[in-house]
This record gives structure tokens, C-alpha cells and sequence, in this order.
């Protein structure tokens, strides 16, 4: 599996203090939008988010998003190895996303297709817009969890 990049999720309290000093670090500048109630910024390889604690605490669940360039590969290896495979691979507006369990219990968002490689640091023709990003994904067992438009 070629892991192209990785975005880490920070939840932060205030978004607008924590932008400026992502963006200084990173030298970027942050990909802001929305998404089930949560305002996230996009700078560099970090995915900042800020909302609801409820939001919160389903995306603090998820590790880190990971940009592959195949999921389905992602899937056959992760299965390999026994991760389980908590939801996907499903359609994105701009690729495919998964969600997986390790056999350490992270939890991990494994991406592909166009805007993922743009938040992983790397460069694109067609960098992701806010309204590309996805909607969460119910697992079976009913949990929800975010699909973030990584895409994913």
C-alpha cells in the first residue's frame, strides 16, 4: 500500500488563535470550512477543528487521516493484517475514504483520489474546495463516525 501523506487532527478551542499559529509553523495557509457543525481548517498536514463537544469527541476517535493511492489496496492489506474494517470503502466527492481499526485499537481514515495529497502536503492540479468535503459515515455497529472529505 503507498501511503501518499497523513493529515493529523487537532481539536482546539479556538479555532481562530489556532490558525494563525498552524499557519506560521506550517508556512501555509489554511482550507477553511465547515462540517457537521464543526469549523475545521485545513494548514499544512493538520486538519484544526472546533465545535460542538459532542462533534468533538467522534473525530478525537479517529487518529489521523492517511492518503493512500489505492483504498481498495488499503483494504486488502488492512484486512491482512487484521484490522477491522469499521466503515467503507465508500464514495467521496472527490475519491474514496475508509475507516479502519488496527489490531492496537487506533483508529485510522485511510483516503484517495484528487484533494487528499493537497492536505497531506503535497501538490495537486486540482486542490479540494470546502463544498468537496463528505458527510460522516455510520459504522454497522451504528456509531458515527467523520467522513472527512480527504476525501473522506
Amino acid at each position: 500500500m503507498e501511503i501518499l501523506g497523513t493529515s493529523l487532527r487537532v481539536c482546539v478551542d479556538d479555532l481562530e488563535s489556532a490558525v494563525g499559529v498552524y499557519e506560521r509553523l506550517t508556512g501555509s495557509q489554511a482550507l477553511r470550512f465547515e462540517r457537521g457543525g464543526v469549523s475545521v481548517a485545513a494548514v499544512g498536514a493538520f486538519l484544526l477543528m472546533s465545535g460542538p463537544q459532542a462533534e468533538l469527541d467522534i473525530l478525537r476517535k479517529v487518529t489521523a487521516t492517511i492518503a493512500v493511492k489505492d483504498v481498495d489496496e488499503a483494504y486488502a492489506v488492512l484486512t491482512e493484517v487484521g484490522a477491522q474494517i469499521i466503515a467503507g470503502p465508500v464514495p467521496t466527492p472527490v475519491g474514496r475514504n475508509l475507516l479502519a481499526r488496527h489490531p492496537d485499537g487506533s483508529v485510522f481514515e485511510y483516503v484517495d483520489r484528487g484533494g487528499s495529497a493537497a492536505l497531506c502536503g503535497q501538490k495537486t492540479e486540482n486542490p479540494p474546495r470546502a463544498h468537496r468535503w463528505s458527510r460522516p459515515v455510520t459504522s454497522p455497529a451504528g456509531r458515527s463516525f467523520p467522513a472527512c472529505g480527504l476525501p473522506g
